[in-house]
């Protein structure tokens, strides 16, 4: 997404320099993931040639920890909600012909493949595992009480960001640039899988948007020292 964005603005900008630093990046990003897809090329005899099988797993596993139960912590999702899953994969496996677990290629084709059948007989499910996966992202842990503490981060953070959000648009600072991991991980996972253990990798991006809002109400009341008022970098 950082490269698209950033690709159609130095097109806009006729700016050759630009483009070149985001083709680099692709180039990059190709080498870094090379040698772990051919390893799995290698290792599956050329039956799967991605990062690693699992996709349909996770997508699956949203269908049972966005219920209601599960949602509302009501009952515990790591251990009644995947003791439930965990029973419908080796269901899903033994209606195929195999065993659960034997091979993870092949419970990812048996996933997928269920997975298809979900999305086209059950299209309210897969609607309501999607909505509710954006919200149980930022909170659904192990127990109540662990859900709590990002939950509490999370609140609190959006409260903050969204007055440094406001306040960045005014002065056309490039906001975008924390955000979008925020809200881009946040629509993959919940697509998904919605489980809290998902947030935490864009939580310090939530908390420097959060530190902008901090600072932008700090200046309102004539609290922040002379000097302090460029806190984000200008576009």
């Amino acid at each position: 997404m950082f490269g698209l964005i950033s690709g159609l603005s130095a097109l806009r900008g006729n700016s050759a320099k630009g483009v070149g630093a985001v083709v680099a990046m692709f180039v990059t990003m190709a080498l870094l993931l090379a040698p772990w897809t051919y390893r799995n090329y290698q290792v599956t005899g050329g039956r799967f040639v991605l990062l690693t099988p699992g996709s349909s797993d996770s997508f699956l596993r949203g269908y049972i920890f966005t219920r209601w139960e599960f949602a509302t912590l009501q009952k515990p999702p790591y251990t009644d909600a995947e003791n439930e899953v965990n029973a419908w994969f080796r269901k899903i496996a033994r209606d195929a012909g195999t065993a659960w677990e034997a091979d993870e290629v092949v419970d990812e084709v048996n996933n997928a493949r269920v997975a298809k059948q979900m999305i086209v007989t059950h299209p309210l499910d897969t609607a309501r595992k999607f909505v509710v996966g954006l919200f149980t992202f930022w909170y659904e842990m192990t127990s109540l009480r662990t859900s709590l503490v990002p939950a509490a981060l999370a609140i609190i953070g959006w409260a903050l960001a969204i007055v440094g959000w406001r306040r960045a648009n005014r002065e056309n600072r490039p906001s975008w640039l924390i955000w979008l991991p925020i809200v881009v991980m946040n629509v993959f996972v919940a697509a998904l899988i919605p489980l809290g253990r998902y947030s935490t990798p864009v939580l310090p991006c939530l908390m420097i948007l959060a530190a902008f809002g901090v600072d932008t109400l700090l200046s309102r009341r004539g609290l922040v020292p002379p000097g302090r008022e460029q806190a984000m970098p200008s576009g």
